[in-house]
């Protein structure tokens, strides 16, 4: 019942008591209720759900809810949410070996800047690895407000 009230409040546009009983939601204990929380924020992009976010993917939880923070992440067009996708980034290039989370980065970023930075298809790591980078790139070249 709860996961489906969460879903209904992700819903719930016009409700201004929405946004905090969704982030509240992000910190609770049961991972779905968390899941289904981060997805409404990021649908109804509520900017304070950033650091929430940042701090989920720092703590490197379930791939599930990695997952989901990344395509909640990539709803965003601010600056804000496109910094944390950039410094993740920077951070799995960082890393030696496969980054299992650098393909849901990377498709956050370009959705949240409507930049592509791979072709279609299926691609190796080191294409992945090179995408990511071009868009690191075209991202810090880009003008700050």
């Amino acid at each position: 019942r709860r996961l489906v009230a969460i879903h209904m409040v992700g819903l719930a546009m016009n409700d201004p008591n929405a946004a905090r009983v969704l982030l509240d939601a992000m910190d609770d204990a049961n991972v779905e209720i968390r899941i289904a929380a981060t997805s409404s924020v990021g649908l109804r992009r509520i900017k304070s759900a950033i650091p929430k976010l940042k701090n989920v993917l720092e703590e490197n939880e379930s791939p599930q809810a990695v997952t989901e923070e990344f395509k909640s992440l990539g709803q965003f067009t601010n600056q804000e949410a496109c910094e944390v996708l950039v410094e993740f980034l920077e951070k799995a290039l960082n890393e030696t070996g496969n980054s299992p989370n650098l393909y849901h980065a990377l498709s956050a970023l370009e959705k949240a800047t409507s930049q592509s930075s791979r072709g279609a298809g299926a691609i190796s790591d080191d294409e992945l690895r090179a995408a990511a980078r071009k868009a690191i790139e075209w991202w810090k070249n880009q003008p700050r407000k």
